[in-house]
């Protein structure tokens, strides 16, 4: 039987490539990125994100792993065995944590705006940043969604937007409670109470039906550059969560990725949505609000945790912003006990 042959163009580029000498070329500079790369992931993984250019790194993990793949490509095309296996190896390492965000995008999941079940309970946390003016904007955005529990961040027109928000859920009022000196808010469908004061996030209680559930609205300090802040008031945060009793949700811009250390400071104690229900790497920064999000998000810094027994069914990033320079992000949760949507006490 005839050996099968590679298509004419390809072969002729080959071996073109490598009369010429070129053929080392692209495999050497693949390799050198692939160093790099590897370099990055090692120290990333002994030191967290105490070395600067490793932590700015950590914010664009996804980025990375995906710029192998044309290594990848490369290797396959001048037959580099040794530097395919290694880049395929190294992508598995940088991209395995989103495997299951991945995979849900893959095969289809619907995740963010989807019908929310009987025992279902819609969250939503939006930064409608500081900055906009455009409340229509931003209560067109809630009114489309109408989340049974929505956190606001950088709230810096709260009772004009409370107004816009007239009929959130038709005929029924809604419960609102506000921290307006952290510029945080939270709106319920559902009974709600301030908790006590605090410095850092706005503490909150919505009572379910299926139970208390303790509510922490956060918007975190950067720590792009230098993370001591932003550490210092995560564990102020934690310790919040520490205190709390029972089911707890903790949503807001945290202002860092699922690489960087205060993440894992919060998986320590608590469960990602996106992780266990949303698909590829829902992005929430920037917007086309900014030149850096006019073609795409590249980052995601919002985030909405549960602990205490919360089931999650959904999580997704939502598609309207209203002007703000972060999209919104959504999940649906189920608490054990009777049904929770339209019988509130």
């Amino acid at each position: 039987m005839a050996a099968k042959r590679r298509p004419a163009g390809l072969e002729k580029l080959r071996r073109r490539l490598a009369l010429r000498g070129w053929r080392a070329i692209p495999a050497v500079a693949g390799a050198g990125y692939l160093a790099l790369v590897g370099l990055w992931w090692l120290l990333g993984a002994l030191s967290g994100d105490s070395i600067g250019f490793v932590r700015l790194a950590n914010y664009v993990t996804p980025w990375i792993g995906l710029s192998l793949l044309p290594v990848l490509l490369v290797a396959g095309f001048l037959r580099r065995p040794v530097l395919g296996g290694a880049t395929f190896f190294l992508v598995l390492l940088v991209l395995a944590p989103y495997g299951g965000q991945i995979g849900r995008g893959l095969t289809g999941i619907v995740s963010g705006g989807a019908s929310v079940p009987p025992d279902g309970v819609h969250v939503m946390s939006y930064n409608v940043m500081g900055r906009n003016k455009d409340v229509d904007g931003m209560a067109a955005v809630i009114l489309k969604q109408r989340p049974d529990l929505l956190l606001l961040q950088e709230v810096n027109h709260p009772d004009e937007l409370l107004a816009r928000l007239h009929g959130l859920y038709g005929s029924e009022p809604f419960q609102v409670a506000r921290r307006d000196g952290l510029k945080l808010m939270v709106v319920s469908r559902f009974p709600l109470e301030n908790g006590p004061r605090d410095r850092y996030v706005q503490r909150a209680a919505v009572r379910l039906p299926g139970g208390p559930v303790s509510l922490l609205n956060a918007d975190v300090p950067r720590g792009t550059w230098d993370d001591t802040e932003q550490l210092r008031f995560l564990g102020r945060l934690l310790d919040r969560v520490d205190e709390a009793t029972g089911p707890i949700i903790v949503a807001g811009d945290f202002n860092l990725t699922e690489n960087n250390e205060g993440y894992r400071w919060m998986r320590s104690r608590l469960r990602s949505t996106q992780e266990e229900a949303g698909r590829w790497f829902g992005f929430t920064f920037a917007t086309p609000q900014r030149r850096l999000g006019i073609l795409m998000p590249f980052i995601r810094i919002d985030h909405i945790f549960v602990g205490g027994g919360i089931e999650v069914l959904r999580a997704g990033r939502l598609s309207d912003f209203g002007n703000s320079d972060h999209f919104p992000i959504d999940a649906i949760l189920r608490l054990d006990g009777p049904g929770v949507r339209g019988d509130a006490p």
